[in-house]
């Protein structure tokens, strides 16, 4: 197992283990050079050319984010330091154990980040007794696409649903839509990402103007104004036949005049039905918003432990602070749904 500390050190079969374009090599060094939170790069290595990797950064995190109680407490964190819903760990699963001792062998808390169920398998909990906690964390909303254009869509949903689409076509009748390149990201779309960001009760980094600034394809940028006035922008990702919604910005003062989150939602569930995309991973949070468009939740789980026995017996004792309460979902969006 080798530790890096940059990721311009990573050798090229990092980018052998990885899923998504934000597990790579390239996107971890704009990560690292455009906000820095102290990341470190773990690379292990088993018989018969299996390899897996692990990303690691230190915030100072509440830990009780998912209650009404708050703590905050410098936490190492394995996971992608960005908001997205994919693992910080990834690569063969048998490399997954010399992985974990060491994010183990820490000082402090660590916690294991979005950890998909069909992970859990391979992951080590069973072969290191009492030594992690589980939970549930927010899961990511997905939707799969079946529609050869956004008016079959729309025909797809319930007579409720279908109205819903009509009224915010109405709310965003002023509203102009544009993508821009990402030299064009502006200290107010900056301050729009700052809204959002304040208002989140899930708060991980908060991102650099110049991380937004020097971003690139395969990322786009898709703002909205009134008259000359931004008001929101939301950026997205294609990988292969797959749409990610990555980040946003909002202004709040105009929130519900324009009805803006869902005006976004729509607008990204019509991008990737026109680039013929085959799923749309909307991201965590806001499940019922996403959910009213038909998206449904993939269930994510997170992992913490800490060194001190008496420290590992209160996070099990009180995990369900912790870990995030999946509520019911039950929307019947589509008309072929019973």
């Amino acid at each position: 197992m080798i530790l890096y500390h940059h990721p311009s050190q990573l050798p090229p079969e990092w980018d052998d283990c990885a899923t998504t374009l934000f597990q790579t090599r390239a996107f971890l060094l704009h990560l690292h050079t455009t906000n820095p939170c102290s990341q470190q790069y773990l690379y292990a290595t088993a018989n018969g050319g299996k390899k897996a990797a692990a990303v690691i950064y230190s915030l100072k995190l509440d830990i009780f984010s998912f209650s009404s109680l708050s703590l905050k407490i410098p936490i190492h964190i394995c996971g992608i330091p960005v908001s997205t819903g994919c693992a910080g760990v990834f690569g063969d699963p048998e490399c997954f154990s010399e992985l974990f001792e060491q994010i183990k062998a820490r000082h402090g808390l660590s916690l294991v980040l979005n950890i998909p169920c069909e992970y859990t398998s391979s992951f080590p909990v069973d072969s290191i007794p009492g030594a992690w906690v589980s939970g549930n964390t927010l899961p990511v909303m997905e939707l799969q696409v079946r529609w050869k254009d956004t008016n079959a869509y729309i025909a797809s949903l319930r007579y409720s649903y279908r109205r819903r689409i009509t009224m915010l076509s109405r709310s965003g009748a002023d509203l102009q839509c544009s993508r821009d390149s990402f030299d064009t990201f502006s200290e107010k779309h900056y301050h729009l990402y700052l809204e959002v960001w304040g208002k989140s009760t899930e708060k991980l980094e908060r991102l650099t103007q110049v991380f937004f600034m020097t971003l690139s394809s395969p990322f786009s940028l898709v703002s909205f104004h009134d008259s000359d006035n931004l008001v929101a922008w939301y950026i997205t990702l294609k990988e292969d036949n797959h749409f990610i919604f990555f980040l946003l910005g909002m202004d709040y003062s105009v929130l519900s005049s324009y009805d803006l989150y869902n005006q976004i939602l729509f607008s990204v569930l019509k991008d990737a039905i026109s680039c013929n995309a085959d799923t749309i991973d909307f991201g965590q949070t806001t499940e019922n918003a996403k959910g009213r468009f038909g998206a449904i939740p993939k269930q994510r789980l997170m992992f913490a432990t800490h060194r001190n026995r008496l420290i590992r017996f209160l996070l099990r004792r009180f995990k369900g602070l912790l870990a995030y309460r999946v509520p019911d979902y039950n929307f019947h969006v589509f008309r072929s749904e019973a």
